[in-house]
């Protein structure tokens, strides 16, 4: 072949190329009154690749979407969509998604492959595009970035009624976003500065920030620190929101004079955050969590009018007045006789043994009764444990050989979470006991409203009931009627 030809052949193949690389990425139409390649949101991205361009009009789509390549959604004229309740409005499961001009609501709790979802919007892998969407009124929060989503850009939403939520997250831009009306404060690798007006504030990676005098409402958390240190959060009203203060993986901070009331799970978080000082802060409906957290200052708080009492590498003792009681590192404490209600966990044990837990009203708490998480050798008994949320009545996490009994568990959003743990659902002895008349002597359980046995005379239901069935743990004397009924000399 001549030059001339060689050329030819070249100049073809390049025509090719542009053509096969142009036509790979196209742009797809959805209307849900049917003028479009599709008429929801879902087909469309199952029926797209990588690359591709989906547009969609105006209107109200009924359909949570999982977002598992990299489009660009677009919304003309702003387009609802509604969750239905169920999980996330959006979920991003891939690099390099852009998702711009939407109405993302209406979403609710859903768990999916070992994760909770159910925001607004939710970012799973990194390196996405979030722009010009509206994210309201959303069960939990409005946009999640979870562990690993980094790298992405967060730019010109508006928020009401929720916000943004960062699980270890970095790299991230967030600017120009408003919460309810206000700027959302997001700041990254920051130091030395005073947030002076938000909506919501965001620390990551930050040193010495002030969060002073603000009003934080109704947004997903009011204030979060990530790895944040040396930072002061200080006299500011923190209502109605999902979470209140979160201190995540973050240490040497000061909270302190902050009104902290109606927060849905948690007024102040500590999840693995240490040598922080806790002080003064007045909580209503909502109350304090430490969770793998340690050598933390927390004196002169109040929980419903109530001290909170905090106790840290403490033994001995018994707790005498309390809106909430959290023990951690703790030995041979007794808290008995206290009514904990409308906080977050009315009794915490955290790395606590051969503590007491006795006759106690623990009730209607948001995120449970009473918790265990690596602690063993208790006895808790006598207790009327009712309408606590989320985890429940009693949860426990690898903490072994507590004795539980003669307990009464009533109208709990779940009953029993149980991890890594075997304990003693049974008294340890057995007793000597009065029922509908007629005396008997047997081991016995706990009440539980939800027990689907047969009562036997002696008031012990006729088949055990389930803690674990892994593990074949039950609480085998489950009692048939509230414990009150079972007199004992």
């Amino acid at each position: 072949m001549d030059k001339k030809g060689r050329v030819l052949v070249i100049c073809a193949t390049i025509l090719v190329l542009i053509f096969v690389g142009t036509a790979s990425a196209r742009t797809w139409i959805v209307d849900d009154d049917g003028g479009g390649d599709f008429s929801g949101i879902q087909e469309a991205i199952n029926n797209a690749s990588a690359g591709d361009t989906i547009l969609v009009h105006s209107g109200v789509y009924y359909e949570p979407v999982y977002v598992n390549k990299s489009v660009t959604l677009k919304g003309i004229g702003q387009p609802v969509v509604d969750a239905n309740g169920s999980g996330s409005a959006f979920t991003l499961n891939a690099d390099g998604i852009t998702l711009e001009g939407f109405n993302a609501t209406n979403s609710g709790r859903l768990w999916v492959v070992s994760l909770w979802i159910g925001t607004g919007i939710t970012v799973v892998s990194s390196n996405n595009t979030i722009t010009g969407n509206n994210v309201c009124n959303n069960k939990n929060d409005g946009i999640d970035l979870f562990p690993s989503s980094n790298n992405n850009t967060i730019t010109g939403n508006t928020f009401v009624n929720n916000g943004l939520t960062v699980f270890d997250s970095y790299q991230n831009t967030v600017e120009g976003n408003i919460v309810n009306g206000k700027p959302l404060v997001y700041l990254e690798d920051a130091s030395d500065y005073t947030v002076e007006d938000a909506g919501q504030v965001i620390l990551v990676n930050c040193t010495n920030i002030t969060v002073e005098n603000l009003e934080l409402t109704n947004t997903s958390v009011g204030i979060g620190l990530l790895n944040t240190e040396d930072s002061k959060v200080l006299n500011n009203t923190v209502s109605n929101n999902g979470d209140g203060i979160i201190l995540d993986n973050s240490n040497n901070n000061t909270i302190t004079g902050n009104n902290v009331n109606g927060n849905k799970m948690y007024g102040i978080s500590l999840p693995h955050s240490s040598n922080n000082t806790i002080i003064g802060n007045s909580f209503v409906n909502c109350g304090l969590s430490v969770d793998d957290s340690y050598q933390n200052t927390v004196e002169d708080n109040m929980v419903n009018g109530k001290p909170l009492v905090y106790l840290v590498d403490s033994s001995d003792y018994k707790v005498e007045d309390a809106g909430q009681v959290i023990l951690v590192n703790c030995t041979n404490i007794t808290v008995e006789g206290q009514d904990l209600f409308n906080t977050s966990i009315g009794i915490r044990l955290w790395t606590t043994e051969d503590s007491k837990i006795l006759n106690n009203t623990v009730s209607n708490n948001s995120v449970g009764g009473i918790i265990l998480s690596s602690s063993s050798n208790n006895t808790i008994t006598g207790n009327n444990v009712r309408n606590n949320n989320f985890v429940g009545d009693i949860s426990l996490d690898n903490s072994n050989n507590n004795y539980i009994y003669l307990n009464n568990f009533i109208n709990n959003t779940y009953y029993l979470v149980s991890s890594e743990s075997t304990n003693i659902w049974n008294s340890p002895l057995e007793i000597t006991y009065t029922y509908d008349g007629t005396t008997y002597t047997s081991y016995l359980g706990n009440y539980w409203d939800d027990y689907k046995g047969i009562a036997d005379a002696n008031g012990i239901g006729d088949m055990p009931y389930s803690i674990d069935s892994k593990k074949d743990e039950n609480d085998d004397y489950p009692l048939m009627q509230p414990f009150e009924n079972y007199i004992t000399g």
